[in-house]
């Protein structure tokens, strides 16, 4: 339960609640001494120094975290981590450093679809925005039916609008607008297995990206004021940073 609390805490952008789960799943750590428990406490620390906008501290405790599960061989750990990098690097515009990657781990887990809303978003960030516009088609064509709603559906959504705004999708971006809109207010948290993913930002910057895409500039940017306040509020002056850069960039062609 206390897991789900953390990711509650994320998404609610509730800081002081927050800054008591982490405190209290430390201490569980310390006390038990478990490697499962030292990794948890780790992954869910490394989220928050990253949203903070202490990246390379966010790194190191993944690495920590990694290092510290890796010897009991469960096979989820590793793919945990790759989650985590993979929000890290989104977060930072360096997809293209993500996408071969991704290739290979959603195509060895196909029932975590998120994963290819991820490939989606690293493709257009990296600049190959045909193949991405095709695999957004492909998937809005489907209405959305190989994204399952649960956890992981209004983070696949978030990745899906960074991709379409990033491919200049805007028919795409029009159809994902009325499906985001129930988020905003909310932080994109990824939750890995009970583990520490990665926190993207509000949902109100993929609807600001949305709008953007579709040439609603007024609408977008309300949006991004309305993100950067909420990460303000939540301490999360890293993802504030992330947050402007994105406000910055012009509307990309279609």
């Amino acid at each position: 339960m206390q897991l789900w609390r953390m990711t509650d805490c994320f998404e609610l952008g509730d800081r002081a609640r927050l800054d008591v789960e982490l405190a209290s799943l430390g201490h569980m750590a310390e006390t038990l001494d478990q490697a499962y428990w030292r990794w948890l406490a780790a992954t869910w620390r490394a989220v928050d120094r990253f949203a903070q906008g202490d990246e390379p501290e966010a790194e190191a405790l993944a690495g920590q975290a990694l290092a510290a599960i890796q010897p009991m061989g469960h096979p989820e750990p590793p793919l945990a981590h790759g989650i985590q990098i993979v929000g890290f690097r989104l977060r930072q515009g360096r997809g293209h450093e993500i996408v071969d990657v991704l290739e290979q781990v959603s195509a060895g887990a196909p029932d975590v679809p998120g994963l290819r809303c991820a490939r989606v978003a690293a493709l257009a960030s990296a600049g190959r925005r045909e193949e991405a516009r095709a695999e957004i088609d492909a998937i809005i064509t489907d209405d959305l039916r190989a994204l399952p709603r649960d956890t992981t559906w209004g983070p696949s959504l978030a990745l899906l609008a960074e991709g379409c705004h990033d491919a200049g999708a805007p028919d795409a971006a029009a159809a994902l607008l009325p499906l985001l809109h129930d988020f905003q207010g909310r932080f994109v948290i990824a939750n890995a297995f009970g583990a520490g993913g990665a926190c993207h930002a509000p949902y109100d910057e993929a609807v600001a990206l949305l709008h953007r895409c579709t040439g609603a500039e007024d609408e977008s940017r309300q949006a991004f004021d309305d993100a950067l306040a909420a990460c303000r509020r939540f301490g999360a002056h890293g993802l504030a940073r992330h947050i402007e850069r994105r406000a910055a960039q012009r509307r990309p062609a279609t």
